[in-house]
């Protein structure tokens, strides 16, 4: 059943279908419809719930469910706009994904990066908990080119700015925030999000590929915060000042180290 909230929201439930049905209504509408996904039956007794949120080309989503399994096929690629990632972020019981020749596992507060253009498959824990973002692998990409490098990427929790990015990822599952602050923090998730998975040699500066720009100018170029830092509303980000300030002072760092390195002048903050 789907109840539509303000902005965007709709929330769907297994728990008014009847039982031999839920998995049914559940693979037909959204699996197939909202994620282009094909799960798998479960052995065990089914019932799930999503909310889901978009705005624009952006979609947002919290899904919990008792386990069961998933698998996004070559044909799934092909009858939907692929040119996507998805964010997983893992808030409560764990996932393993499988995606070309890489796995990863989540526990809880892991993210991961899938490329939508690739098949994949993940196996869901019971009682699990997934925030979920689906954005556009060009506003990606201009931000970190090497994660178009491999299918899949972990971020594990210990990662420096990760925190950041979780609460961002739960910011935008919110139904107070319009369209122009969902832009907001979707722009500065996306600079958080190259900024926690960039390799250490292209923190500091090098440029090990001719595809990657030096002093990582093509990292959030220098923009952790370009428009969240400018943003004067508490009400969207709170936690905004502090932190990501100490966040873009300490790439600074890191890339004016770089560039004084390899002889090239430091990137311009926005």
């Amino acid at each position: 059943m789907a109840v539509r909230g303000r902005r965007g929201m709709t929330f769907w439930s297994t728990d008014t279908i009847p039982e031999r049905e839920r998995f049914s209504f559940w693979r037909e509408i959204i699996c197939n419809t909202i994620f282009s996904i094909s799960p798998e039956a479960p052995e065990e007794r089914f019932s799930a719930r999503v909310r889901v949120r978009s705005s624009g080309q952006l979609r947002f989503a919290m899904c919990q469910s008792t386990s069961y399994e998933i698998i996004r096929t070559q044909r799934d690629v092909n009858r939907a706009p692929a040119d996507y990632y998805t964010v997983y972020l893992q808030v409560q019981g764990r996932t393993h994904i499988n995606q070309c020749d890489d796995s990863a596992l989540l526990d809880c507060n892991d993210i991961v990066l899938s490329d939508c253009r690739r098949p994949y498959s993940a196996t869901l824990s019971s009682d699990g908990l997934r925030a979920v973002a689906v954005l556009p692998r060009p506003m990606v990409n201009s931000r970190a080119p090497w994660l178009s490098e491999r299918a899949l990427h972990k971020i594990p929790s210990s990662s420096q700015y990760i925190d950041l990015a979780r609460r961002h990822m739960i910011q935008l599952m919110s139904g107070k925030i319009s369209d122009g602050e969902t832009d907001v923090l979707t722009e500065n998730l996306c600079n958080l999000l190259a900024l926690a998975s960039a390799p250490i040699s292209r923190r500091a500066g090098c440029a090990p590929s001719s595809r990657s720009p030096p002093c990582l100018r093509s990292a959030g170029r220098i923009c952790i915060a370009r428009t969240c830092l400018r943003s004067s509303s508490p009400r969207i980000l709170p936690y905004r000042s502090e932190r990501f300030t100490a966040a873009l002072k300490d790439w600074e760092r890191h890339s004016g180290a770089g560039c004084s390195k390899h002889g090239s002048t430091p990137a311009r903050r926005c």
